[in-house]
Parts: C-alpha cells; sequence; structure tokens
C-alpha cells in the first residue's frame, strides 16, 4: 500500500499536499459532514491537521531510526549511509517538531 507522496501542508483546517485551497488528504473541520455539534475547538483541529500533515516526515524519520539502529552497518543503504546517531535523531526531533 502507497500514501499520497509528501510533503503535506497544514493549512488552517485540511492537510493538502500543494497550495490549491483544496483538502486533497483530509479535513478536520467536522461541520463538513454533519458533526459541527461535536467539534472540539478549532485550535485543536489545526492541531489535528499540522499533525496529520507531517505523516510523511514522521513516517520517514521513523524508518531512518530503525534501518540506521537496526541493521548492521555493513548492510546499510545509501541513504543512512554515513549518518550519526545523532544525525538520525536531529531529522526525527525535526519531524515530531513540525508535528506539533
Amino acid at each position: 500500500m502507497t500514501h499520497t507522496p509528501g510533503p503535506w501542508f497544514a493549512v488552517c483546517r485540511m492537510v493538502e499536499v500543494d497550495d490549491d485551497d483544496h483538502a486533497d488528504i483530509c479535513s478536520t473541520n467536522p461541520d463538513l459532514f454533519g458533526q459541527g455539534h461535536l467539534a472540539p475547538p478549532i485550535e485543536e483541529q489545526q492541531a489535528n491537521a499540522r499533525l496529520i500533515a507531517a505523516a510523511p516526515d514522521l513516517l520517514e524519520a521513523l524508518e531512518a531510526m530503525v534501518e540506521h539502529f537496526a541493521t548492521p552497518t555493513s548492510e546499510r543503504s545509501a541513504a543512512s549511509y554515513g549518518k550519526t546517531k545523532a544525525q538520525v535523531a536531529d531529522e526525527a526531533r525535526a519531524a515530531i517538531a513540525a508535528a506539533k
């Protein structure tokens, strides 16, 4: 299974793949689904959109960490070759920061 390639962007309560004002990935606005009466505060809806938009970066960071820490040095791919544990951790921290 594959997903829509990133980068994804949070725009208010929408998650988009480019700046076209369409919720290409999803919307966290419950009004669109007749669920407005169940809506959390708009700040929470926007935070949810940011978290969803960060999903491709979070996935990439986790895959790099697994490859780096679980694969013997001689078997690592070119993508992670030469990266230190600190560099891999920094990339993961950056993805986490984008999600928050």
